[in-house]
């Protein structure tokens, strides 16, 4: 996490000391939209992501009840229970 911070203060700095020329910065292939756009596209993209994780996670459930459905019932006592509990 620390990386992170590091990272991104450096970045900041870079772009406040004018290293990298205007041209390149205002670019088309570099995202321009402010504080407000890059709050919606940051939603857009965490909801999108819990959208897939939640429907992996349901394949995954349906998936996993089938195979158990395939195997029988499972009951662990099974062997005592033939011989008895008591002997």
């Amino acid at each position: 996490m620390a990386g992170g911070v590091l990272t991104a203060m450096g970045l900041v700095e870079v772009d406040r000391s004018g290293v990298i020329p205007r041209e390149v910065l205002s670019g088309p292939w570099l995202y321009n939209g402010g504080g407000t756009g890059a709050r919606t596209l940051l939603g857009v993209v965490a909801t999108s992501t819990i959208a897939v994780a939640g429907t992996v996670f349901s394949i995954t459930i349906a998936a996993l009840t089938l195979a158990a459905g395939q195997m029988g019932p499972f009951w662990p006592l099974a062997p005592y229970a033939r011989q008895g509990l008591r002997k």
